[in-house]
C-alpha cells in the first residue's frame, strides 16, 4: 500500500493552499476594518469650528439718539420697532428682542439669527421648526407673540 503524501482538508485544499487562503481572508478582513474605521472617524467639518459672537443686549434706556434719523422737522424719530400689536416680527427682530420671547434664551436667539442669515427671512411662522432647538411645543408657545408680515 502506498503512503498518501498529500492531505486534502474538508474544503479540498492542501495545507499550503489552506494557509494562503487564511492569509488572504485576514488581509481582506483587515482592509475592510480599516475602511470602516476611516469612515467612522472622519474629521469634523470646518463649520463646527467657526466661532460666533453673541451680540450684546442693548438697554432701551441707553439707546443713543445718534442711531435715530432726524426728520424734515429736525426731530429725531426712533427706528421702526419690530413689535407691532404686541407681536414680534421674527424677520426684523434683533438679538435683544428674540431673547425677550418666552422659552428663547441666548443660544436659541443666536440660532434663529444664524438660520435667518444663512437661509433668508422666514416665509411663515412654522418655518421656525427648522431651527435646531425649536420643536412643536415651543412653537405653540411662541405663536401668540410672533408673526411674519
Amino acid at each position: 500500500m502506498r503512503k498518501r503524501t498529500m492531505f486534502r482538508g474538508p474544503v479540498g485544499f492542501t495545507p499550503a493552499e489552506s494557509k494562503i487562503a487564511a492569509g488572504l481572508a485576514v488581509v481582506v478582513l483587515l482592509s475592510t476594518g480599516i475602511v470602516l474605521y476611516k469612515r467612522l472617524v472622519r474629521p469634523a467639518p470646518q463649520v463646527y469650528f467657526e466661532t460666533y459672537t453673541i451680540p450684546r443686549a442693548v438697554d432701551d434706556d441707553a439707546a443713543s439718539p445718534a442711531s435715530a434719523e432726524p426728520t424734515a422737522a429736525g426731530h429725531a424719530e426712533a427706528p421702526a420697532s419690530p413689535w407691532t400689536g404686541g407681536r414680534l416680527d421674527i424677520n426684523a427682530a434683533d438679538y435683544a428682542d428674540l431673547v425677550k420671547l418666552p422659552g428663547i434664551g441666548p443660544v436659541l436667539a443666536t440660532r434663529v439669527m444664524e438660520y435667518r442669515d444663512r437661509h433668508g427671512p422666514f416665509p411663515v411662522v412654522d418655518s421656525l421648526l427648522c431651527v435646531s432647538g425649536i420643536g412643536p411645543k415651543k412653537l405653540d408657545k411662541l405663536r401668540s407673540v410672533i408673526h411674519v408680515p
